[in-house]
């Protein structure tokens, strides 16, 4: 996974560089402790779903609900490179439940 720091308010989380299948929450727990949490916070969190073929609702869910309790603030949570449209609407379903829209 890189680890792309563009500016001071932006983090770029590529999650294709973990796998093409994705699922769990410990799984979410492993690839957000490559980050600092203090720089999670920042202005804006990118997730690239590029080359990810799979994702599970379990794992979709930690990832919106960790990165709430890390602190990053509501619609600053941006998602990029989704070619699968049930993990679209599951992305866009976790977002709205928690309330980061």
């Amino acid at each position: 996974m890189d680890r792309i720091k563009d500016t001071d308010t932006m983090i770029k989380i590529e999650l294709g560089k973990e796998g093409r299948f994705l699922s769990g929450r410990s799984r979410v727990s492993e690839i957000l402790g490559k980050f600092d949490p203090n720089a999670l916070r920042a202005d804006e969190v990118q997730i690239s779903f590029a080359d990810v073929e799979s994702c599970s609702q379990s794992f979709v869910s930690e990832l919106v609900f960790k990165l709430k309790e890390f602190g990053v603030q509501k619609g600053k949570i941006k998602v990029s490179d989704i070619a699968d449209k049930e993990i679209e609407r599951r992305v866009s379903t976790e977002l709205h439940r928690l309330d980061m829209i």
